[in-house]
């Protein structure tokens, strides 16, 4: 889970606050505005005051104290993921289908379920007749007196 922002799109602002919380109405003041049109228009949301579950809902509630300044529909709830995009590997198989199968199921895993792995383009090349998968090493070592 990377970081979460809230973008408060109003016409007119005077004074913000900000609330995060699992439950609704949400309780916790993230952001409140230290002085009148001291305005951001995106606040950063601490991760401490949302759940990060997949399956959880969160609430923020943005409220101004002039009742005429609307916090617009145009307002969003920014959620930042990092997610990956390669495995290392992972052991040597028999087949290159078996090899592109054990990365796909170690990238599932990875992944967990914040992300459905429907379109997964894999890329391999096949090796075949290697005698060993590390071989001597040569070195040459030259000393000087």
């Amino acid at each position: 889970m990377g970081d979460v922002f809230t973008h408060i799109a109003q016409r007119y602002s005077n004074r913000v606050t900000v609330y995060s919380d699992i439950n609704t109405p949400p309780q916790y003041t993230i952001f409140s505005s230290p002085s009148d049109r001291a305005v951001p228009t995106t606040v950063f949301v601490p991760k401490d005051r949302i759940s990060l579950s997949p399956a959880a809902k969160n609430y923020i509630r943005i409220k101004d104290v002039s009742s005429g300044n609307k916090v617009l529909p145009n307002t969003t709830i920014e959620y930042g993921f990092y997610i990956p995009s390669f495995v290392g590997y992972g052991s040597v198989f028999s087949t290159q289908s078996e090899a592109e199968q054990d990365a796909l199921d170690r990238l599932e895993n990875v992944l967990g379920s914040f992300v459905s792995s429907d379109n997964i383009m894999t890329d391999s090349s096949e090796m075949t007749d290697v005698p060993s998968l590390w071989g001597p090493a040569i070195i040459e070592v030259r000393a000087w007196y």
